[in-house]
């Protein structure tokens, strides 16, 4: 019996670890890149730079990003389904398709193109493009009439909508990483995100050993159904929350893909976020989530680090993205570690980010 063939549309991190996982899962994986210094190239792994040899040699295709030009790739063999991609790649789309499914999300407006902008630019709104955003990319809060300008006109020479969603008061960000496989789901704790400067930081849960309810969890795991019902959604998805100071979740934007608020699940060895995916995207069951202690992932964002498996602390790993170009904020890696006691996490935060340091003093940063 031949082994299955994955192609992956995209070569960075996540791609990488996808291929990694599918490795494990004795599934032959090939990337589609035409760039030697990505982070999956980098990495060794085996390379595609034509889509149409990719698609004829895969026997699945999934995607890296929703960004990702998935449209000449068969729809037999593109997981998840292209109709989903293609609606939730678009963020102004997906702040509609709450609303027609009842899903509290913030008040939201399309700004087009002969919008009278001086009108717009105050402190109560928060300006995005509907695709090509990410990373704090696509995303002004409080602009100027001419920042916001030129913003708008970015957007539209790119063929993207703008819209506007009114500033939220928040207490917490929080995300769910959701599973499913044919009609059976399995949800990751929710977890709580903290970002720097739009960029997730670090993640740490469950959140309900932090203090938040589990009536939270259930309307999360809920909110996560319905739109995977309403799109046949499939694989894993994760879903960006803030917590209101009343307890309310509004939901904030979704990714239909292996999520940076899912790496510590790497943590659960074949249960991680990759391997699941994988299993659904060949039709095969998902393993099973038992409550995991808590737990906390740092990104290393911008800074340069070598170091060995014996060089870390006993009780972390660390995934090294293996890319080749330092620049302000971009995610060079991640930390992953398991907590023994509640206490210790911003002591287990404050150490790893010590190793960043030193490693940043080593490279005469």
């Amino acid at each position: 019996m031949s082994r299955r063939r994955l192609g992956i549309l995209g070569d960075g991190q996540l791609a990488k670890m996808l291929a990694e996982a599918a490795l494990e899962m004795e599934i032959e994986a090939k990337i589609f890149s035409v760039n030697q210094e990505s982070s999956a190239q980098r990495s060794g792994l085996w390379a595609e730079s034509d889509l149409r040899k990719l698609g004829e040699w895969s026997d699945r295709i999934v995607i890296e990003s929703e960004f990702a030009s998935f449209e000449e790739v068969s729809s037999d063999k593109l997981f998840p389904n292209k109709q989903a991609l293609s609606l939730l790649r678009n963020k102004l789309e997906q702040k509609r398709l709450c609303e027609r499914l009842k899903i509290p999300t913030s008040p939201f407006e399309e700004i087009e193109a002969t919008t009278n902008l001086k009108t717009l630019s105050n402190e109560t709104f928060v300006f995005k493009w509907a695709e090509g955003g990410y990373d704090g990319k696509g995303t002004l809060i409080s602009p100027s009439e001419k920042v916001l300008q030129e913003f708008c006109e970015v957007a539209f020479r790119n063929r993207t909508q703008v819209y506007r969603e009114e500033r939220i008061k928040f207490v917490r960000e929080l995300a769910l990483v959701s599973l499913r496989s044919g009609p059976d789901y399995v949800f990751y704790p929710l977890v709580i995100s903290e970002q720097r400067e739009g960029v997730c930081h670090r993640v740490f849960g469950p959140a309900q050993a932090f203090g938040l309810s589990a009536a939270l969890q259930s309307q999360a795991e809920s909110f996560a159904r319905k739109l995977s019902e309403s799109t046949g959604l499939k694989g894993c998805f994760a879903i960006e929350f803030f917590l209101l100071e009343g307890g309310e979740l509004l939901l904030n934007e979704i990714a239909p893909r292996v999520h940076n608020s899912g790496h510590w699940t790497q943590l659960l060895g074949l249960s991680s976020q990759f391997h699941q995916h994988l299993r659904a995207c060949f039709g095969e069951p998902l393993l099973g989530i038992s409550g995991p202690r808590p737990f906390g992932m740092l990104n290393n964002l911008g800074r340069s680090l070598s170091i060995r498996r014996d060089e870390l602390p006993p009780w972390a790993q660390y995934i090294d993205y293996k890319k080749s170009e330092l620049r302000v904020r971009r995610k060079m890696g991640h930390f992953n570690f398991w907590l023994d006691e509640l206490s210790g996490l911003e002591e287990g935060f404050s150490e790893l980010e010590e190793i960043l340091n030193q490693g940043e003093r080593s490279n005469g940063q």
